[in-house]
C-alpha cells in the first residue's frame, strides 16, 4: 500500500511583501496551501495580537504597536462580577 505524505505549515513568514509570501506558500505547499501572518509587514498580524482578541483585559495600542493588559478594561467589561470572583478564587486558592 502506497503512502502519500504532503506537508503543510503554519504560522508566520518574515516577509513583509505579501505577494511573495503567498507565491512561495503555493510553491512549497501547493497541495495543503497555509494563511501565513506576516508581523513585519503590521504589527497586528502577530500570534500574540490576533489570538488575544477577546481575552478580559487586553488592550491593542495601535500607536504604540503594543499589547497590554489593563484591569481598568477588564472592569468595564460584562460580566466583571463573575470575573473578579473567579479571579479571587484563584488567587486565594494559590496562596
Amino acid at each position: 500500500m502506497d503512502h502519500k505524505i504532503i506537508s503543510t505549515a503554519v504560522g508566520s513568514l518574515p516577509h513583509q511583501d505579501i505577494q511573495l509570501a503567498l507565491e512561495l506558500v503555493r510553491g512549497t505547499f501547493a497541495e495543503a496551501p497555509f494563511w501565513p501572518q506576516l508581523p513585519k509587514r503590521d504589527f497586528r498580524e502577530g500570534m500574540y495580537i490576533q489570538y488575544s482578541e477577546g481575552l478580559p483585559g487586553a488592550v491593542l495600542d495601535l500607536e504604540k504597536q503594543r499589547l497590554y493588559f489593563s484591569m481598568e478594561a477588564t472592569f468595564s467589561l460584562p460580566g466583571k462580577n463573575l470575573w473578579m470572583r473567579s479571579c479571587r478564587m484563584i488567587w486565594t486558592r494559590s496562596r
